[in-house]
């Protein structure tokens, strides 16, 4: 029953919250130099406000989970030029050939879409 209560604590603070509460009975957190890690960045700005406050070293390093998805029509462009012409296109590049020339290969002047069908026919 004491785990639940703890985890109920938890779940409804931040994390600074949390910390703080902790913090005048572990004597090590009050020397420590904080490094904190998150994806919210109101949660790094309420920390580092917080080490501020208590003149506490801070490094605060915002984690985005949001990376960017590949693009099914670059990936197409990309490979074709990686099997077909032992050429890798950054993201940046294959975007701008794809707006040049959409559906055919800059360098060969072909069409990249049907890579992976004729793959298949020649396995």
């Amino acid at each position: 029953m004491e785990l639940l209560k703890k985890e109920r604590f938890l779940q409804e603070r931040s994390k600074t919250e949390v910390i703080e509460a902790y913090f005048p009975y572990i004597p090590y957190l009050q020397s420590c130099y904080y490094v904190f890690v998150d994806d919210k960045k109101e949660e790094l700005e309420k920390m580092e406000t917080w080490c501020q406050k208590r003149h506490i070293p801070f490094t605060g390093l915002h984690f985005r989970g949001d990376l960017p998805k590949p693009v099914p029509y670059l990936l197409d462009l990309q490979k074709h030029q990686l099997i077909t012409h032992q050429r890798w296109r950054e993201d940046h590049a294959a975007e701008k050939e794809y707006k040049e020339h959409p559906i055919i290969c800059g360098i060969c002047k072909k069409s990249y879409t049907n890579d992976h069908k004729n793959l298949e026919k020649e396995s």
